[in-house]
């Protein structure tokens, strides 16, 4: 129980899906709670036998209702509409989608950027990081080492010029703040220019237009900001 709590809440997030961690330890403990009842009825004195069984019986009946009321998502639809049923929107399976798109269209040993979120896309693609930053989410929140950590995801990009470079533009999952640092995105405005955009896949349909770009090199990328790299703005 206690490796399962650190391991869910190292970061201070806790988001619904963090908590998938705990539920071998939930499972043990519920199966532990109807043995122990059976035990103590077994104990009790005159105990008979449907006194014996009502904790297994009871069980399997929660069990019973709980796979019917879920039976939908777990039986009846595919996997992407189970993603949309689940959360509201295709951000998971565009995120498959994007990856078997970078697959198709890279050699095995490309390495990829993630701008924003999404990091499952370079499993999903089997294509290694180009940077040591799988994500922006820390690089843009209110922390003093966001535009420290941005040169160095940004120096990663340009010393690896990776061959695909995937940018999530998805405002309503964006860490951001109001007064966040937003120089690696105002970077890549002027890098992307080295990149083809060949696919979007919508996440969100407008007025959100939430989507996943992906884009491709289309030639040796060369630094196009110096200036972001040689600022001053950072502890």
């Amino acid at each position: 129980m206690v490796a399962t709590l650190l391991a869910t809440c190292p970061g201070f997030y806790f988001r619904p899906h963090y908590f998938l961690l705990t539920l071998p330890v939930v499972a043990l403990l519920a199966g532990c709670c109807v043995s122990g009842a059976e035990q103590i009825g077994q104990l009790a004195a005159g105990s008979t036998a449907s006194r014996r069984t009502w904790p297994g019986v009871v069980f399997m009946l929660m069990l019973a209702a709980n796979i019917f009321f879920n039976r939908q998502v777990w039986f009846e639809l595919k996997p992407a509409q189970a993603s949309r049923a689940i959360y509201g929107f295709d951000l998971f399976s565009q995120a498959e989608a994007a990856a078997a798109l970078i697959r198709t269209n890279t050699p095995p040993d490309a390495r990829v950027a993630v701008l924003e979120s999404e990091p499952e896309i370079y499993f999903l693609s089997h294509r290694r990081s180009a940077t040591g930053y799988i994500y922006t989410y820390a690089l843009t929140e209110l922390q003093p080492f966001a535009r420290r950590m941005q040169k160095e995801m940004v120096r990663g990009i340009e010393l690896a010029q990776p061959e695909c470079v995937a940018v999530v533009v998805c405002n309503n999952l964006r860490f951001s703040r109001p007064r966040s640092d937003q120089g690696i995105f105002d970077w890549w405005s002027s890098y992307g220019t080295n990149y083809n955009l060949v696919h979007s896949f919508p996440i969100r349909p407008a007025p959100e237009d939430s989507t996943i770009l992906i884009y491709l090199r289309k030639h040796s990328p060369s630094p196009t900001n110096p200036d972001f790299l040689n600022d001053q703005k950072e502890p």
